[in-house]
């Protein structure tokens, strides 16, 4: 991975951390962090997006007591949070892999084409 694919895959992760965390605030704000305060995604101005579909798949963003509304669950969001940085590394464990088997082939390539 080049220098460029690098720091587009680190911008693309940054801006994805960005709107995570305006969905959350937005929930935060409006006072939807609990069943009995849940609020319509349209009403918090939150239109489909993946992070928001990904914060309901972990069961951050969990469904409120009455239909259409939703509320952020603090205690999910906590769980949630501590557990990116390990899959981070995990991800970034497999491209590190991934690399050195790359390197070796390169390598190897490169003294088989020398004899």
């Amino acid at each position: 991975m080049g220098t460029g694919a690098a720091m587009a895959a680190a911008a693309a992760v940054a801006a994805k951390r960005r709107r995570t965390n305006a969905i959350l605030d937005a929930f935060r704000l409006a006072g939807a962090t609990a069943p009995e305060r849940a609020t319509s995604t349209a009403d918090l101005g939150l239109s489909g997006s993946s992070e928001l579909d990904d914060l309901m798949t972990k069961g951050v963003i969990v469904a409120g007591s009455r239909g259409g509304t939703w509320y952020l669950s603090e205690a999910a969001f906590v769980e949630y949070r501590d557990e990116r940085p390990a899959r981070a590394m995990r991800v970034l464990s497999l491209v590190l892999v991934a690399l050195t088997i790359l390197g070796a082939a390169l390598l190897i390539g490169i003294v088989e084409q020398q004899r």
